[in-house]
């Protein structure tokens, strides 16, 4: 991973399935951000559950999202 991408942990506070977007919100700092299908790193439809924790690597303005349902 790159030294210019910062690495933190969120939790889904709501995402829509249909509209394929929702609001993260950063543990360490309770800032809540939005977030589009697009931003997922996930194959096939995007569904993240209330209450899943991600991790977000944000690189400037772009902003990824990894569900951690395997870790």
């Amino acid at each position: 991973m790159d030294s210019d991408k910062v690495v933190t942990y969120g939790i889904v506070l709501h995402f829509d399935d249909n509209l394929g977007r929702g609001i993260i919100r950063i543990i360490e700092t309770g800032e809540r951000i939005r977030i589009t299908h697009k931003d997922v790193d996930m194959d096939g439809f995007v569904v993240l559950s209330e209450g899943e924790k991600v991790r977000i690597l944000r690189d400037g303005n772009r902003i990824r999202v990894v569900p951690l349902r395997n870790e």
